[in-house]
Formats: C-alpha cells, sequence, structure tokens
C-alpha cells in the first residue's frame, strides 16, 4: 500500500537488507545451505480492498433506494 514511490522505495529497502536478512535466517534455520532472498510487491490486499470498496458502494446504493 501507498504510492507507486513510496512501493518501490520499500522494495529496494528489502533488496538492499536481503544479505542480513539471509545472515539472519541462516542462523536460525537448520538447512545445510541459505537460499537467496528476493523480494516482490504483493498487490492483492490493494485489489481486495478495492473489492471491499465496491460492495460497500452497493450496499449504501441498496440501502439509499429503499
Amino acid at each position: 500500500m501507498g504510492s507507486e514511490v513510496e512501493k518501490k522505495d520499500t522494495l529496494k529497502g528489502f533488496e538492499a537488507a536481503a544479505g542480513f536478512f539471509r545472515m539472519r535466517l541462516s542462523r536460525r534455520l537448520d538447512i545445510r545451505q541459505m537460499p537467496e532472498l528476493s523480494f516482490e510487491l504483493d498487490e492483492s490486499i490493494e485489489g481486495g480492498e478495492q473489492v471491499l470498496d465496491l460492495i460497500n458502494k452497493v450496499s449504501t446504493d441498496t440501502l439509499e433506494t429503499r
């Protein structure tokens, strides 16, 4: 969530910290090799929010027409 610039900045921050996250995970996980980490934006929350807004609009419109 946030503007496109904020999303890109957040993704850049996670990518910059990937080595740190990988090091911390390798200390806690009992695996032979720690895989590389990659990060992607998940826009499903925004999609769900749009669906909820539409449902609320339909509900409000329906109540107003009664």
